[in-house]
């Protein structure tokens, strides 16, 4: 994905054993415009190392600064370069393999009626705040971040009163959903808030929650569902993957899942590590107001950063 600007309209990637966020994301990217595509279904033994990223020296060279660039952000020391070939020192070597199974918790009711009513109008006075949502890869445009995922983001700072009632309650019932998840306790460190406005034809395509450096430190994924009574909207299922994880190889996909349907003033918990996506959303009268809303919130703690 760093040399995306340098590629041929037809490249062929041989990745192997790079950044574990980079590399899982850089899959998931490529299965969001193929569901067939994945990387460890078409090369079995990849062996170690970046060796082979090929771009077209016609359509832009390579400069100095952007070898610069390349080598202050890629995962492995950059060793050296060709017109055809970019070779970098090895990462530390592959974690054992964990499995993550489509385990979730939820919880209806979750918030008193009179405050669920008072977050979805405060969501709907707000909608001039609401930006499209972004991936946190370096080089993703907007117009990238369309062919993952469609959705409006509203930052924290503009919902901080009901997010802080929302912490309090999560904080209060996360040892038992911890147990209940099967992820062992621990001392929450960091909550990250959003929320989302799911209107007509949002999406998220398959992803994890912390395969990027800036969100290593999500452990436990928090739902809440908010929307107008009777539902306007039908979709945006939320769908959990069983999932194997062995770093630095890109999360696989094991075929089992379960789907969460959205209920209003419902709160849904799972693990950061599964892969999940949000099935797309159909609202007839497309208006803002009538969107699958939510917020987002992931628990973690600073020794997983």
């Amino acid at each position: 994905m760093l040399l995306r600007d340098y590629l041929a309209d037809s490249a062929l990637y041989l990745v192997n054993h790079c950044h574990y966020g980079a590399i899982a994301q850089a899959s998931l990217d490529l299965m969001g415009v193929d569901p067939s595509f994945h990387l460890q279904k078409i090369f079995h033994n990849l062996g170690q190392g970046i060796y082979l990223l090929s771009w077209d020296p016609q359509r832009k060279g390579l400069s100095e600064r952007d070898l610069a660039y390349i080598q202050a952000t890629a995962p492995g020391l950059l060793l050296s370069t060709s017109p055809l070939f970019l070779t970098f020192a090895q990462p530390d070597p592959p974690e054992p393999a964990r499995f993550y199974p489509c385990r979730y918790v939820k919880l209806d009711n979750f918030l008193p009626a009179e405050v669920n009513q008072a977050i979805l109008e405060h969501a709907i006075a707000h909608q001039d705040k609401f930006i499209p949502s972004r991936s946190y890869s370096q080089n993703n445009t907007e117009a990238e971040s369309l062919k993952f995922r469609r959705s409006l983001r509203l930052d924290y700072a503009y919902f901080q009163e009901y997010g802080s009632l929302l912490r309090e309650k999560i904080a209060a019932v996360a040892p038992q959903i911890f147990a209940e998840l099967g992820i062992e306790n621990f001392d929450i460190q960091i909550f990250e808030m959003e929320m989302i406005a799911s209107h007509d034809g949002c999406f998220f395509t398959a992803h994890t929650d912390n395969s990027y450096p800036q969100t290593a430190f999500r452990q436990v994924s928090c739902v809440y569902y908010f929307h107008k009574e009777p539902k306007p909207y039908r979709g945006g299922e939320l769908r959990i993957y069983d999932t194997q994880r062995q770093k630095p190889h890109p999360p696989i996909l094991h075929g089992a899942y379960d789907e969460v349907t959205p209920t209003n003033n419902s709160i849904v918990f799972f693990s950061s590590s599964c892969l999940h996506e949000i099935l797309p959303v159909f609202s007839p009268s497309q208006a803002f107001a009538d969107s699958r809303f939510t917020i987002n919130t992931w628990l973690g703690s600073e020794q997983y950063t």
